[in-house]
């Protein structure tokens, strides 16, 4: 993350008042994410509402970063990466693997507001230990089971049985070979990825809205509201239910 500035008695004044800002503006960002303050450079973070790159754009995969991603970030200019096996995201690897720098710099076309990417020469060092890719993937490893984890279980057993997508309608998780995948939820407008809980368009338009209580992406429910609506957000057809 941000460097911190050392040997501020050599500096000139003009630096060293440009250091104490940087250091308080680094202060107030981890303050606002404590999840992720304080780690050290290369390790993973988990993405949350308050992470400066949520709802950025993957330079890699061009997804948007999601509450709950996993990624790394660069330390010279804290340019996020996806480091995450539950999707097969594992963009890290995937840049820096090949050699290429962090970032040649330009305007993010994948950003709504067209967001400049300042160029930023660091280089995954290869004589220097590599961190392993986030193992999420099914059979990587066997997971730490507490004692509380049947309990856990039980209520998100529960939960499922009784928060049902409005009107009753069917609710799938998408297979890595769906259609669906890549494709835009009208609602929050993050991309559908594979492993999502999801409800089809009535009008069978090819539209898919989140409905993933356990990504906090409820879509289908909030588009609803309380009445529900009749016509496709896309097509503008009526629905025939």
């Amino acid at each position: 993350m941000n460097q911190i500035c050392s040997e501020k008695k050599s500096r000139p004044e003009p630096l060293l008042r440009q250091c104490l800002r940087e250091e308080i503006e680094a202060g107030i960002a981890m303050a606002k994410d404590p999840v992720n303050a304080n780690l050290p450079d290369l390790a993973i973070r988990m993405t949350t509402v308050y992470s400066p790159w949520y709802a950025r754009t993957c330079a890699v995969c061009k997804h948007k970063f999601r509450e709950g991603d996993m990624v790394r970030v660069c330390p010279k200019c804290s340019q996020p990466y996806h480091e995450d096996g539950q999707y097969g995201l594992h963009c890290w690897h995937k840049h820096f693997d090949s050699g290429r720098i962090c970032t040649r710099g330009g305007v993010d076309r994948f950003s709504e507001a067209q967001r400049e990417i300042p160029r930023c020469e660091y280089v995954w060092p290869e004589s220097s230990e590599k961190p392993a890719r986030a193992c999420h993937d099914a059979g990587d490893r066997q997971p730490h089971v507490s004692p509380q984890a049947p309990l856990a279980t039980q209520f998100v057993t529960g939960l499922e049985k009784v928060w049902k997508p409005f009107g009753e309608h069917k609710i799938e998780k998408v297979p890595f070979d769906s259609p669906a995948v890549g494709r835009n939820c009208p609602w929050c407008r993050f991309r559908i990825r594979a492993g999502d809980w999801v409800v089809e368009c009535p009008c069978k338009c090819g539209t898919y809205f989140h409905q993933d209580i356990f990504r906090h992406l409820t879509c289908w429910n909030e588009w609803n509201g309380v009445e529900g609506n009749e016509h496709c957000p896309v097509t503008g057809l009526k629905f025939d239910v």
